[in-house]
């Protein structure tokens, strides 16, 4: 009898250790040998990266854009949403304890008129254990369904930072351009002027003429 028993543990940890479907295995991709691949980095933090501008307004405007953007909050609540189906389907992956204690009282019948009762106090601790044996792999196959989906959760909602990052810091740049340009013209008007008032000064000694005034 041991020895049978021993024998069908034997076999459920070997099914235990099959696994739905063949691993995903990347097919492989004629380039030609100038080209490099690409390594991506979605799942690293960029961090702020706009801080290399040492602009201190900008990234004021940009952290406090991120903070009140309603598009980043909806990425973020799918990046919770993901995270919470990924916990939810790795718990299947272990045993299942529940609990469910009770304290009461009630009446038994102790002979045969119907008031000869009495009460008694009734405590209950049940505890339940429950465990699937993934014998298929079918749990396993759901927990890297769901990690990858978290983590293209996550992906998505460094990208939508990046770029409402990068929004910002375009329009901000496209605005220091204006007013560089803005000023230049200032600065370009100011020099007319000067030369102006110059040949209107030679004019009026008899220098110049009124044809290079004009």
């Amino acid at each position: 009898m041991t020895s049978r028993l021993a024998l069908l543990g034997t076999v459920v940890l070997g099914l235990g250790a099959c696994t739905m479907g063949p691993d995903y295995i990347r097919p492989p991709v004629a380039v030609p040998d100038q080209w490099k691949e690409a390594t991506p980095s979605d799942r690293e933090l960029r961090g702020d990266c706009w801080d290399r501008f040492r602009d201190a307004q900008l990234s004021r405007l940009i952290r406090k854009a991120l903070d009140d953007n309603q598009t980043i909050a909806q990425a973020v609540g799918r990046v919770g949403e993901a995270e919470a189906a990924l916990r939810l389907v790795a718990a299947q992956q272990y045993p299942a304890l529940s609990l469910d204690p009770y304290a009461g009282r009630e009446k038994i019948f102790t002979g045969t008129t119907s008031d000869a009762t009495a009460t008694r106090s009734i405590f209950r601790l049940p505890l339940n254990l429950n465990y699937e044996v993934d014998l298929w792999g079918r749990v396993r196959r759901a927990v890297e369904s769901s990690r990858a989906s978290y983590e293209a959760s996550a992906a998505d909602l460094e990208v939508v930072k990046l770029g409402v990052a990068a929004q910002i810091a375009e329009t901000w740049f496209m605005m220091l351009h204006v007013d560089l340009d803005r000023q230049l013209l200032q600065e370009t008007v100011g020099l007319r002027r000067q030369t102006r008032d110059l040949v209107e000064t030679r004019v009026n000694k008899g220098v110049g003429n009124r044809l290079e005034l004009a």
